[in-house]
């Protein structure tokens, strides 16, 4: 089991990222995810570009780019992330039922379950 908890949306490759944590599990084996995710409606997959400059879900935090990098870069939406569990290969499961405190309190923090199939 990967606890990868607010962590997805700091990433700048997250197509790399989930590759190697694709390949840390053994088959069988569970990450689960939890990310802010972007307001945005939307019927298709998207990341959305965090930004400073312009009105997104989330800042950007680009005045720590040179020391640890950008506080904030791709938010997903649902989709997206049933998309990236689907291209490497994972089941996919969107933890947002009514049990899911969390998620109910703030809407654009969810929680996701990538399970490597056997």
């Amino acid at each position: 089991m990967i606890l990868f908890l607010g962590v997805i949306y700091h990433v700048e490759d997250v197509f790399g990222c989930v590759k190697l944590l694709h390949s840390l599990l053994e088959p069988g084996g569970s990450i689960y995810i939890e990310t802010h995710v972007t307001n945005i409606q939307a019927s298709v997959p998207i990341f959305e570009y965090a930004s400073d400059t312009h009105p997104t879900s989330a800042p950007q935090g680009r005045g720590t780019l040179r020391t640890v990098g950008l506080s904030n870069y791709l938010l997903p939406n649902v989709l997206a992330m049933e998309n990236l569990a689907q291209s490497y290969d994972f089941a996919f499961t969107h933890l947002n039922g009514s049990a899911n405190v969390y998620s109910r309190e703030s809407p654009l923090r969810q929680v996701f379950r990538f399970d490597k199939k056997m």
